[in-house]
């Protein structure tokens, strides 16, 4: 099974990960331990509780969406514009650091 990878990072601190299977359209989310069970941690959403290390698709997929605008052309524009599946981490997304989670260490400085 080939799986892309999109860390999640706080700062520079490790978080977790998101992984997607292109063959299976699925997206899971994994906490790294070290985050998960640290005394300042906190979860990357309500709906995505610490407690459980690895969060799967049926979880995961309507946070993501949360965070899309509703107005598909924007979306479809993005995903254009990126050369990426905005729900998926298809391709080479941009790194990000937006709020309080991003993907490179150096964009969240």
């Amino acid at each position: 099974m080939m799986k892309e990878v999109l860390h999640i990072l706080y700062g520079t601190t490790p978080v977790g990960s998101l992984g997607y299977d292109r063959k299976k359209d699925e997206i899971s989310l994994t906490y790294e331990t070290a985050w998960q069970f640290s005394s300042d941690s906190f979860p990357v959403s309500l709906s995505l509780p610490l407690a459980k290390k690895a969060h799967p698709d049926e979880s995961i997929r309507p946070f993501l969406q949360g965070l899309l605008p509703d107005n598909p052309a924007v979306i479809e524009a993005w995903g254009k514009r990126f050369q990426v599946s905005p729900i998926a981490t298809g391709g080479r997304p941009r790194p990000a650091c937006r709020g309080v989670f991003g993907t490179n260490p150096e964009d969240c400085r």
